[in-house]
């Protein structure tokens, strides 16, 4: 039986998988199978791609194409746990890669310090340029699990719990959804990290967070997933705040409204939001500009 299983989820993107699965089995010192779900819908089958022909012909790789194809995120990734046989999960988006130790060095450090997660830094990719994340804290507690740690796919390793699956009525953030929900469960409340970037995620083409309303219902449910006695009113009301700071990127609200959702944010979370204020203004000022010049964009 392998140690981890890795789920990684491809959808319509046959190059960039070359890199995503290349990078798994390039991973040493750790027993691992990798579950590969096909929800290709606009391409060939992965089983048909010239270019990880070689790839698929290694033992460690398991293909599988559900029928009818998965819909969402959650959907192709709650395919992969179905077959997952590891005592370990992790995870890997098709358009990030995995960097050298990323298997071994969170199951080494889940086993050191008994834990039932562990998550990891990264570099967030830019075409010109990159970002270390979370490389600066060796361990997230309480409040921090919400305000702090990015509970993101690529970067989660947890014990495999049979019974855990995304939740597949919100298309966005299902991942920070998953891990709420495994803490509870489990009744963790600190969580290990490997300040070190092990993965690269790079910013897609295609972006999955364009559906704001989609974003805004997945903050709701995690909201519902931080308990009380888990986390404090403060933290819980950081999360309320980015959601809603989430939304209104997009355009959703008054503009003075929007302006007080970033003062807070600040003084919730600290002058250190400075970068991530600029950047909502720009995303929100850009909305504008876009709807200004096509008209309001329909809703469905």
């Amino acid at each position: 039986m392998p140690e981890v299983s890795v789920v990684l989820a491809t959808c319509d993107r046959p190059k960039l998988l070359v890199r995503a699965l290349g990078s798994v089995l390039q991973q040493t010192d750790v027993d691992f199978e990798v579950i590969l779900v096909d929800s290709n819908h606009d391409c060939d089958p992965v089983k048909d791609n010239p270019l990880v022909a070689d790839l698929l012909a290694d033992p460690r790789v398991v293909l599988v194409r559900p029928e009818p194809r998965p819909y969402s995120a959650a959907t192709a990734r709650n395919a992969g746990l179905a077959l997952v046989r590891g005592e370990w999960v992790s995870y890997l988006d098709d358009d990030d890669e995995y960097l050298p130790g990323r298997l071994a060095q969170p199951l080494a450090r889940a086993q050191q310090d008994g834990a039932a997660v562990v998550l990891c830094g990264y570099w967030f990719q830019w075409p010109r340029r990159r970002r270390l994340r979370q490389c600066d804290a060796t361990w997230f507690e309480g409040d921090e699990l919400l305000t702090r740690a990015r509970l993101i796919t690529s970067m989660i390793m947890h014990r495999h719990d049979p019974a855990l699956r995304f939740n597949e009525r919100i298309l966005t953030a299902e991942d920070r959804v998953l891990m709420l929900e495994f803490c509870n469960r489990h009744a963790v409340t600190r969580v290990p990290c490997v300040a070190e970037p092990l993965v690269v995620m790079h910013l897609s083409e295609v972006s999955v967070h364009k559906n704001k309303e989609a974003a805004w219902q997945s903050y709701l449910v995690a909201l519902r997933l931080a308990r009380r006695g888990a986390f404090s009113r403060r933290a819980r009301r950081a999360l309320l705040v980015l959601g809603n700071i989430e939304r209104a990127m997009a355009g959703y609200g008054s503009f003075r409204r929007y302006l007080g959702l970033l003062a807070e944010q600040v003084r919730l979370r600290g002058l250190g939001q400075w970068r991530f204020v600029i950047y909502a203004l720009l995303t929100r000022l850009k909305a504008r500009e876009q709807r200004t010049h096509y008209g309001s964009p329909r809703t469905t």
